[in-house]
């Protein structure tokens, strides 16, 4: 065992020592990371890159003066056959997922998830007021078979889509119509791994209805199996799942500049099971399995989200305004969940009961677009209301009804509002220069009806208001036009005010303890400073970012010292002043006509101030969950005729063992010690026998490699085969 794990270490410290080496000899990549394409592949025509959510306008990836990252739907999520959008985003540099279970995946982008990264969907926000502390599952609930595309920027955006926007934003954009295309076109996709035993099939249509109008509709059905992880670990019992998916989108263009989209998506996940606090937990290198006595029975979750947006971008020449986009959404969301404990002492009859919530969120949204010589302004208005329902209830034996509970585990009867407005200009005072600079005033508003006090039990209320300013400056120079070398670097304040989450909950949080509702709490404070390199220069192309993140006002779990039943209580505050910083970036070395070699990785450190016991002395520590440095190495072959393709990569991560003391505590999910480094190998490929028909096929962890994300409720799978089936005609 020793041998093993000293093993995986060194080979860690070669590979990160490998990308601080490249770092050094060159620049890093840009951010796709599909293969080069050739004019005779027609099926994958290579369009240029253009991205929106870094500006909220269609830029250039090179011309952008952040960090950003575009997976390409068909390109990059089928030839990886990502099982969700969470292992997608795995690929992307600088992005850690951390998995409580097979069917949830938070992704870190700069040492922060869960509410600290904003979600969207073409523009809409995903994210709302019950998304709770730490790594949550709801990235999971977007079927990346319905996307075009993803768009990860990598940073603070709190002036262009406000509160959530700290360490990152990722706006998953759908497949649109084929809108004044004649024809039709039909999919049919089926997705096999055997480390799972899973099955995903998916049947889409698409197609124009006259020359203005099409659609494009699609439903997937999944049946993922249990997970059996490298080594001696083994098949890991309840971490399989069921999931539908479907959405369909409808597209009007009146007029060559205007357009009118109509977008629905519904996700539904059945039997998400958490099982490292109950009585099916597998240990691994120390980790605790939960008191027989105390183990649960069942920890299980399902899960719904329907999204309903109309959208409309009209060309209108006025004064104020070239482009016109106004979006109005309505975003149902919902989860409950199913929780069998053992009988206390004293009783025969084990304790059951279910919790959970509904979530409606109306939208609207409002942008405008005006161009003036050199100069761009944007800006607009945005506002989201939540109106939730929460609910708790135990029950016998035999099914009935024991007692209904205040709330869940939010406030019921609740409601959360977001308004905010914007302004950004981009310009050019020199042919080199272009400067970017926004602001935003933001208010958040809370409303809680129904709320448990913790201490007397009785239902009480909640009402709280906050408003924050923030601001951000980037600049783009250009070192050289031509070959596309270009410097960037910005300064961008963030906030997150506090969600319901913070301010109600009552429910379980980490190993054995039990979060408590903390009202008068203030809003998070954040600046970043960012630097980097883009370059598109012969056969190199890449980009490389550094950044510094000041925290203040970080809101944070810490014990009260009280027990409620046999949980611990902790309950929130603010007080977290500390930082983080690190390296991210990605290289992309075209060796030859037919093959390329690309290198991406990050290097992470941050430190907070926590109150670690209910005393009131605040200790300096790491920040919770730091994400270990990792690195991707690809090696890709690619005919010129693409009717094949293959490539071989390693994933690696050091070990991490910089915990803080609430890392330490949970026991249940992370070694004593810390979680160990690992290296995977993965080879992949992929044939075109007929036009419109590919076969993928990957051996993934081809030496059945024992390992686990940091911070994750389970092991990652073992040795095994994907094989896919895309068929389009």
């Amino acid at each position: 065992m020793h041998h093993k794990l000293d093993t995986r270490t060194a080979s860690s410290r070669v590979f990160l020592a490998a990308l601080v080496i490249g770092v050094l000899l060159t620049t890093l990549p840009p951010a796709s990371f599909a293969a080069p394409v050739s004019e005779a592949d027609t099926s994958f025509v290579e369009l240029e890159e253009v991205v929106v959510t870094a500006t909220r306008s269609e830029l250039s990836p090179l011309s952008v003066p952040a960090a950003v990252s575009l997976l390409e739907g068909r390109r990059h999520l089928f030839r990886r056959q990502c099982r969700n959008l969470p292992e997608a985003l795995g690929a992307v540099s600088g992005v850690m997922v951390q998995k409580t279970a097979h069917g949830q995946g938070s992704p870190y982008l700069r040492g922060f998830t869960g509410f600290r990264t904003l979600l969207l969907v073409d523009g809409v926000r995903l994210n709302n007021s019950v998304f709770r502390d730490g790594p949550n599952q709801y990235s999971s609930t977007i079927d990346p078979l319905s996307l075009e595309r993803v768009e990860v920027l990598k940073g603070p955006a709190s002036v262009l889509y406000g509160s959530d926007a700290v360490g990152g934003t990722v706006n998953s954009l759908s497949i649109p119509s084929s809108a004044g295309t004649p024809g039709f076109e039909q999919r049919l996709y089926y997705r096999y791994s055997s480390a799972d035993a899973s099955h995903v099939s998916r049947a889409a249509l698409a197609g124009s209805v006259g020359e203005r109008a099409g659609f494009a509709a699609g439903l997937s059905v999944k049946d993922f199996g249990d997970v059996r992880a490298g080594g001696q670990v083994g098949l890991q019992p309840h971490t399989g799942y069921d999931e539908w998916d479907l959405d369909l989108r409808l597209d009007w263009r009146p007029a060559p500049a205007s357009r009118f989209s109509l977008l629905m998506q519904h996700v539904s996940q059945d039997d998400v099971w958490r099982t490292h606090k109950t009585i099916f937990a597998v240990p691994w290198e120390g980790t605790d399995t939960p008191d027989p006595a105390r183990a649960e029975k069942r920890r299980s979750l399902d899960q719904r989200r329907t999204l309903f947006a109309l959208d409309s971008r009209l060309s209108c020449a006025s004064a104020l305004c070239d482009e016109l986009r106004m979006t109005l959404s309505l975003h149902l969301q919902s989860e409950e969940r199913l929780r069998i404990r053992p009988p206390k002492s004293g009783s025969s009859d084990d304790r059951t009961d279910r919790q959970g919530f509904d979530v409606a969120t109306v939208g609207f949204s409002l942008q405008s677009l005006k161009r003036a010589g050199t100069s761009q302004w944007t800006w607009g208005a945005e506002f989201y209301r939540d109106g939730v329902d929460s609910f708790r209830r135990d029950y016998y034996a035999d099914g009935s009804l024991k007692r209904e509970h205040i709330q869940g585990p939010v406030a019921d009867d609740a409601r959360y509002d977001l308004l905010g407005i914007y302004l950004q200009n981009r310009r050019s005072p020199l042919p080199s220069l272009d400067l970017l600079l926004g602001l935003r005033h933001t208010h958040a508003r809370a409303v809680a009806r129904k709320l448990k006090d913790p201490v007397s039990g009785e239902a009480t209320s909640l009402s709280a208001g906050w408003s924050r300013l923030v601001s951000s400056a980037h600049l783009m120079y250009y070192l050289d036009r031509v070959e596309s070398v270009n410097l960037f670097a910005g300064v961008s304040q963030a906030f997150r005010a506090p969600n319901l989450s913070d301010l109600t909950r009552f429910d379980t949080a980490r190993s054995d303890e039990i979060e408590t509702p903390a009202p008068g709490l203030d809003p998070e404070n954040f600046l970043t400073m960012d630097l980097g390199v883009k370059v598109r220069k012969g056969r190199l192309s890449g980009q490389l970012a550094t950044y510094y993140t000041l925290i203040e006002d970080l809101i944070f779990r810490t014990p009260t010292g009280r027990m409620i039943e046999e949980d611990h209580e902790v309950t929130k505050l603010n007080g977290g002043s500390g930082f983080v910083k690190g390296v991210e970036g990605d290289l992309r070395l075209a060796l030859h006509r037919d093959l390329s070699f690309s290198v991406s990785g990050h290097w992470i450190d941050g430190e907070t101030d926590t109150y670690p016991t209910s005393t009131a002395t605040a200790v300096r520590e790491p920040l919770s969950r730091l994400m270990p440095a990792m690195l991707a190495a690809t090696l890709n072959w690619s005919p010129v005729q693409r009717s094949c393709w293959a490539e071989i990569e390693l994933r690696a991560a050091e070990k991490q063992d910089r915990l803080s003391s609430r890392d330490r505590a949970d026991t249940q999910r992370i070694p004593p010690g810390g979680t160990p480094g690992y290296a995977v190998w993965t080879l992949r490929g992929g044939w075109r026998p007929l036009p419109g028909l590919e076969l993928a096929l990957a051996f993934e962890n081809l030496s059945d490699e024992d390992y686990r994300i940091h911070g994750s409720g389970q092991n990652e799978a073992g040795r095994g085969v994907v094989c896919s089936l895309d068929l389009r005609f």
